[in-house]
């Protein structure tokens, strides 16, 4: 539940980075919230994007692939995929966010 409230947290501050396509986060006042509407794996990965934009900026591509040489030492594919996939959404933002720059 804690980690709800803080992706909601990070997609107010970012909505509009979010591409127009994704999927809204809900919030979760109350454990049952969470449990009557648990967060899609998009959402997931979303969230985790906005972490890692948060925490590392620009230079969060670097955080990433970290984590995923760490997860190809300890032979975890399916971490690997996991981090690629907010890797692509990480990628996004990214982009988003040099396009606003720019105008």
């Amino acid at each position: 539940m804690v980690l709800a409230v803080h992706i909601v947290a990070l997609v107010e501050s970012r909505q509009s980075a979010l591409p127009e396509t994704s999927v809204t986060l809900r919030w979760r006042h109350t454990e049952q919230d969470a449990k009557s509407y648990p967060m899609t794996r998009d959402e997931e990965l979303w969230g985790m994007a906005l972490w890692v934009e948060k925490n590392h900026g620009e230079e969060g591509w670097f955080y990433i692939a970290q984590q995923q040489d760490r997860l190809l030492a300890e032979g975890d594919f399916g971490g690997m995929k996991l981090w690629r996939d907010v890797d692509e959404r990480f990628k996004k933002l990214q982009a988003k966010a040099s396009a606003a720059k720019q105008h």
